[in-house]
């Protein structure tokens, strides 16, 4: 789980069990909160009850209005999520945020696992000097998940054998992963109409295909697609 997305709806009631396709926080207030209450089903009726037990010391959630990017907030994880009926508790650390989250709000719900991001093919920092910004905690969430976001892409577009992967010091992956991990961190800042952006917003994909890095890609493609 490098990283994923889900719709989900925020409530602002502060005790557990969560509805179907919500979730909930122990405190209205995000730099209190301690405990986050997701439900199993996202909103679009999507079931996830196999990835939300996947969270552990160390990944971040971010929730965020769908509608409105100022109105987010980003939490790390602080202990493995714990599996209850229809639903995960998720102890968190308040870490950054804009706005509030207002009640009964449609919102989407990014899941990233830093550790993850350990197998991409560039570093936070590669990344980082390459879109001129510091690694901070503001930042790194989202550095984090458009690296992740860019090694999902080199992977399938090179469609290698599992007993023979792509080797994660690979120059070409390497330099691939830092381009393509630019355009997934810019593309939030173009989501705001404002390129720059210090980095917190929603992981827009970007409007530029994967096409032209494909072709870079090609001396470690394994596997072709016949027309």
């Amino acid at each position: 789980m490098p990283y994923v997305s889900y719709p989900y709806q925020w409530s602002n009631t502060t005790t557990e069990p969560p509805a179907v396709g919500t979730i909930r926080a122990n405190s209205t207030d995000p730099t209190a909160t301690v405990l986050l209450w997701i439900s199993e089903q996202t909103h679009d009726a999507t079931d996830v009850s196999t990835i939300l037990p996947l969270l552990v010391n160390g990944d971040a959630i971010r929730v965020k209005d769908q509608t409105d990017g100022a109105s987010y907030q980003w939490f790390g994880v602080t202990a493995p999520a714990i599996q209850k009926t229809g639903y995960v508790e998720v102890a968190v650390a308040w870490n950054s945020g804009g706005d509030p989250i207002k009640p009964n709000r449609q919102i989407d719900v990014l899941l990233v696992a830093p550790a993850a991001s350990a197998s991409a093919y560039a570093t936070v920092d590669d990344l980082a000097q390459a879109v001129r910004v510091q690694v901070s905690a503001k930042t790194s969430p989202l550095l984090e998940a458009a690296l992740a976001a860019a090694t999902v892409e080199i992977d399938h577009e090179a469609g290698r054998r599992s007993d023979d992967p792509i080797p994660f010091d690979d120059p070409l992956a390497h330099e691939i992963c830092i381009a393509r991990g630019v355009e997934w961190y810019k593309a939030n800042d173009a989501a705001f109409g404002a390129l720059g952006f210090d980095g917190t917003g929603v992981l827009a994909v970007p409007t530029d295909p994967f096409a032209r890095h494909a072709t870079t890609l090609v001396p470690l493609k394994q596997t072709f697609g016949i027309a």
